[in-house]
């Protein structure tokens, strides 16, 4: 069985001491680990697409995207998995587990876990442009 919680990750959500060149980044997700540094390289990927690229100025959108996020690497840690472990088979990959786990055990609705993959697919190719990994994750649901 697969589980995601009790893991020692937290997500917070920043204050408004959280600022940079005078703006404030109040609601920005911060996924911490039981160390207290942020969760690399979830955490760098948020930095890029919610602030860098400017597509996600919404509060809301920071809360999703960190949830979802947080999620799944708390998925990863619960069971022992490494963010870029390659699978073994096809369909045996971490994000069909974590899709059948999301879906089979969570019941979750299939709008909820698709948005979550799509997310998920994006940091992976996000890893993989940056030489992080070398498989394109996509292509293992």
């Amino acid at each position: 069985m697969l589980v995601a919680q009790g893991g020692r990750m937290r997500l917070v959500f920043a204050t408004k001491d959280l600022a940079l060149a005078g703006r404030s980044f109040e609601g920005f997700p911060l996924l911490v680990g039981l160390d207290g540094w942020p969760v690399e390289p979830a955490q760098s990927f948020l930095w890029h697409t919610l602030v860098e690229s400017g597509e996600a100025l919404s509060g809301l959108t920071w809360d999703a995207y960190g949830r979802r996020l947080y999620d799944y690497f708390a998925f990863l840690e619960a069971n022992g998995l490494a963010w870029d472990e390659e699978s073994p088979a096809h369909g045996l990959s971490i994000l069909s587990r974590y899709r059948d786990w999301s879906s089979g055990e969570l019941a979750l609705d299939p709008k909820t876990v698709n948005n979550r993959l799509a997310l998920i697919v994006r940091f992976y190719r996000w890893a993989k442009q940056r030489k992080m990994i070398s498989v394109e994750w996509s292509s293992t649901l």
